[in-house]
């Protein structure tokens, strides 16, 4: 319902978190996520309690052109492989610019609930 409310891809997947912490404030929660509207596609490394899954980028590969891959490891050996930092989103942009999202530490103003 965060895409219906107006949001963005990246603003509906934190919204999405945040709105998961509210469900579950003492657990720890593990937040990796991939969507897409089919011209532009939002991956999160978020957690909450404890380390997030690893997330990786890859662009540039002469075996992918005009592609970026995104996988839970490096998938082959290629020093242009990228980590997603805790607490980012990764946005493909529809011209597949890459950019990176802070989201976490959570901060009050950027808390929402759904």
């Amino acid at each position: 319902h965060h895409l219906r409310a107006g949001r963005d891809l990246c603003g509906a997947i934190a919204a999405s978190f945040y709105g998961l912490l509210d469900l579950v404030p003492d657990l720890d929660v593990t937040f990796n996520v991939i969507l897409s509207d089919g011209e532009r596609l939002v991956a999160s490394r978020l957690a909450h309690g404890g380390p997030p899954p690893s997330l990786y980028w890859l662009a540039g590969h002469p075996a992918f052109p005009d592609s970026c891959v995104i996988a839970s490891e490096p998938l082959f050996p290629d020093s242009r492989w990228q980590a997603v930092p805790e607490g980012h989103l990764l946005h493909i942009h529809p011209n597949r610019a890459v950019e990176l999202r802070p989201v976490l530490p959570l901060a009050p103003e950027r808390h929402v609930t759904p």
